[in-house]
């Protein structure tokens, strides 16, 4: 899925010296739809969803803040997209026609290859692939083929483990491996890496290294920002220094302003508008509107993202009011039920 290291991490895919989770076909799916998905909610366009996707999240926001629209093809036109994505978004679009219209574009003799079944199977963390694969009766290679993101022999050391092995041979696996565990002092059928043996890696805490953050949660605002693009936001939109003046001092005269901020992704209600969310949380609507790339007066798309640069003050503030919110709902539905109910009696 062509994560970045940086961006993988954000979504749960963990790369060390023994696991590159970008890798792994089953996790790595869950995080490319989850992070296609963010985008999706964040854009409302699939066309700018895969755009963000293949060049960045970050950099499709400060195109969209420089040239001045949301539409993809008017940002192609105006060259404001590196080449490879401007052909990235229309391949996904004109693979999705052919491979739902095969008779049309002439494929309907293409062979459709089966999907490569695998199940899932726990094992002791520093276990060697050999010897998982001989307790499931497979190669170690074609082990290899259905864990492509495992780096080393073993698996990683620490906690429990789950790597992929073939539906027919888990019954199998999960019979002979504890045997052969058990057996490990007195034979060589199962080669286990001790984690205090490595690096000093037992201390580090390696619970949920296959648990992806949760599906439900947009996880945009995680994303590292670019170094090229924070000078511009702390400069408001100077791109270049005055004649003769130090671009560091402008940065440094001008960081104060928002360099107290938080930063909080929002989620646009029914009836929101930036002059509304603006006023909310005492930020300047051309700040906000810049940060999001959006123009100040532009409707906004319901359950969209908004990133929000707020002042500590204010966002207590309203997180309080929100809780507030929160604990009287219960309360008024269970008043509004027992006059229901009264009523009813009468």
């Amino acid at each position: 899925w062509q994560f970045m290291r940086s961006t993988g991490e954000v979504y749960g895919l963990e790369v060390s010296r023994f696991h590159d989770l970008r890798k792994n076909p089953v996790v790595a799916t869950r995080a490319a739809a989850h992070h296609l998905r963010d985008l999706f909610e964040r854009f409302g366009s699939w066309d700018l969803a895969f755009a963000a996707y293949n060049m960045g999240y970050e950099q499709l926001l400060d195109r969209i803040d420089r040239y001045g629209t949301t539409d993809f093809n008017e940002l192609a036109r105006q060259r404001a997209l590196p080449r490879e994505t401007t052909a990235y978004v229309p391949k996904i679009i004109a693979a999705a026609l052919v491979a739902n219209n095969l008779d049309r574009y002439g494929f309907d003799d293409v062979k459709i290859f089966k999907p490569v079944l695998s199940s899932e199977l726990t094992v002791p963390g520093g276990t060697s692939v050999a010897t998982i694969a001989k307790a499931a009766g497979i190669s170690t290679g074609k082990l290899q083929s259905l864990n492509p993101h495992l780096l080393t022999k073993y698996v990683p050391p620490g906690g429990d483990y789950v790597v992929f092995v073939p539906p027919t041979a888990l019954s199998r696996a999960r019979a002979a491996l504890p045997a052969m565990m058990g057996q490990r002092v007195a034979s060589n059928d199962a080669e286990v890496l001790a984690p205090d043996d490595l690096f000093g890696l037992s201390g580090v805490d390696r619970e949920g290294r296959h648990e992806i953050w949760n599906e439900e949660e947009n996880l945009l605002g995680m994303l590292p920002k670019p170094r090229r693009r924070s000078l511009r936001s702390v400069l408001s939109g100077r791109s270049e220094a005055p004649e003769g003046e130090d671009l560091g001092a402008v940065a440094e005269e001008f960081a104060p302003k928002r360099s107290d901020r938080e930063t909080v992704m929002y989620r646009v209600g029914t009836g929101d508008t930036l002059i509304g969310i603006a006023k909310q949380f005492v930020i300047d609507v051309d700040d906000l509107a810049r940060d999001n790339g959006l123009d100040p007066d532009e409707k906004l798309r319901e359950g969209a993202l908004l990133k929000l640069m707020v002042k500590p003050k204010v966002l207590a503030r309203w997180q309080d009011q929100k809780e507030r919110q929160e604990r009287r709902r219960p309360k008024s539905a269970s008043s509004k039920s027992s006059k229901r109910k009264s009523s009813d009696e009468g």
